[in-house]
């Protein structure tokens, strides 16, 4: 269509779209739900949790860390559970479930300080930094 044609309205006029070529530059399929709406998602149960804890008691009892009767898992003296160091899957999960908020993805800032209401691990602070870091969708 011809500069003019366009400049002058013509474009607006029944057919003057046919005329103007339509592209694509690139298409991305993506198979995947996002973690949260994925059924086979492996949450971080209290049971999953205490396993996990379980398993890294065996082997040493950290200093600082107790089995809370009232939630049956481990806990800091400050009363935040106690994920084990080598326990990276479900540090991976905390981090998208507290990562992953209502109105969207939320920010760094955000995401540690909810995250650290609850939680403690020694790395956790740079743990996150990076989770939020390369989040995809972020």
């Amino acid at each position: 269509m011809p500069m003019e044609a366009k400049m002058s309205g013509e474009i607006c006029s029944p057919g003057g779209l046919d005329e103007l070529p339509l592209q694509l530059r690139q298409l991305a399929v993506i198979d995947e739900v996002p973690p949260l709406q994925d059924v086979n998602f492996d949450w971080a149960t209290p049971g999953k949790i205490r396993l996990l804890q379980d398993e890294a008691i065996a082997i040493r009892t950290p200093e600082g860390v107790s089995l809370d009767p009232d939630s049956d898992l481990y806990e800091t003296s400050a009363g935040k559970i106690w994920p084990p160091p080598k326990a990276s899957d479900l540090h991976q999960c905390i981090c998208v479930i507290g990562h992953a908020g209502a109105s969207g993805h939320r920010g760094e800032k955000m995401t540690l300080h909810d995250i650290k209401e609850m939680f403690f691990w020694r790395t956790i602070p740079a743990y996150i930094d990076e989770f939020v870091r390369g989040c995809i969708h972020c």
